[in-house]
C-alpha cells in the first residue's frame, strides 16, 4: 500500500510541476502553444490551456489523494493524446533528439495514470492518513478515560 502512495505522490508531483511550468513560468505557456502548433494540434491556444490546467490541477489532486479516479482519467486522456500527437507527427519530430525520450516518458506516465484509475487510493490519501491518526489518538484517550 505504501508503494502505491509513493507512486501516487511522485506522479502527482510530476504532473503538477509540468502544469506549473506551462501556466506560471514566463514563456512556458507560449512554448507549449508553439509546440502544439508545430504538432498541428487543432486550436493550439485552447488545447495548451486545457492540457496545462489538467496537468496542474490533476497533479495536485493526485498528490493529495483527492478525486484520484477522475484526476487519473483526465491525466490518462492527456497522456494518450500526447502519445497520439507524437505518433502522428513522428516524421516531423524525427529531427528532434528529445522525441524518443518524450515518447518514453509519456508512455510511462500514461501507464502510471492507468494504475490509479483501477486502484482504490482512498486508503492511501493524505486525508485518510490524517483521519487514521486522529482516530488512533482518540482511541488512546478513550482507553485512558476508562481507567
Amino acid at each position: 500500500q505504501w508503494s502505491l502512495t509513493l507512486l501516487r505522490v511522485v506522479l502527482g508531483f510530476i504532473f503538477a510541476y509540468h502544469g506549473y511550468l506551462k501556466l506560471f513560468v514566463p514563456g512556458g505557456f507560449a512554448g507549449t502553444v508553439g509546440f502544439f502548433t508545430m504538432l498541428k494540434i487543432p486550436v493550439p491556444l485552447y488545447s495548451a490551456l486545457l492540457v496545462s490546467v489538467v496537468e496542474f490541477a490533476g497533479g495536485i489532486f493526485l498528490l493529495l489523494g483527492m478525486i484520484t479516479k477522475w484526476s487519473s482519467l483526465f491525466l490518462l486522456i492527456d497522456m494518450y493524446m500526447a502519445l497520439l500527437s507524437l505518433a502522428i507527427s513522428w516524421d516531423s519530430l524525427i529531427s528532434i533528439p528529445r522525441s524518443f525520450s518524450l515518447l518514453r516518458y509519456f508512455t510511462l506516465w500514461l501507464f502510471m495514470s492507468l494504475t490509479f484509475l483501477f486502484t482504490d487510493s482512498k486508503r492511501s490519501s493524505i486525508v485518510a492518513m490524517k483521519a487514521n491518526i486522529i482516530y488512533k489518538i482518540f482511541l488512546v484517550f478513550l482507553r485512558a478515560d476508562k481507567k
